[in-house]
């Protein structure tokens, strides 16, 4: 069985812990940034010899 979908829960549950909202659906608009900081430190702890996704990176008007 693949690990993916459990993975995601354990991203999904680690921002909703750490924004404390019951659903990442929750998360406001002005903590988007919060959140990619939050994950882009995380990605270096687990996967330091791998660079940080674009995505961490840079403000997503389109996401907002």
């Amino acid at each position: 069985p693949s690990k993916k979908p459990r993975l995601y829960a354990i991203v999904h549950d680690a921002v909703k812990n750490q924004f404390h909202v019951s659903s990442y659906y929750l998360l406001k608009a002005k903590d988007f940034e919060h959140v990619l900081a939050f994950l882009a430190e995380w990605w270096k702890r687990e996967a330091p010899a791998r660079p940080v996704p674009e995505i961490f990176k840079a403000h997503q008007i389109r996401l907002l």
